[in-house]
């Protein structure tokens, strides 16, 4: 339920119209109820997005990885070190980065 919730909530702010819409918003609401009211609704707001488009990102990430480990398995001449990488700890990464 709550994944849902959150891929509707990034796809309505990803949309190129919330910005014009949220600034109209914030400029009503600083006009009737003035800087605080205004300023602490953004920060609300601000607060309440941030879990949900890290979500979206770290959704994103592992996509892409999925990918990558698809394409790696695929060529023949493919290093396989780094298939799963981002599965291992960063001191392993490092390792296979640096060589």
């Amino acid at each position: 339920m709550i994944e849902t919730v959150m891929e509707v909530v990034t796809r309505m702010v990803g949309n190129p119209l919330v910005i014009p819409l949220g600034l109209a918003l914030i400029a009503g609401l600083y006009w009737v109820a003035g800087v605080d009211v205004a300023n602490i609704t953004i920060s609300i707001v601000t607060f309440l997005l941030l879990p949900i488009l890290q979500h979206s990102q770290n959704r994103d990430g592992l996509a892409i990885q999925a990918k990558l480990d698809a394409l790696i398995e695929g060529v023949e001449a493919a290093d396989n070190r780094y298939q799963r990488i981002d599965e291992q700890p960063e001191e392993e990464i490092r390792k296979v980065r640096d060589g």
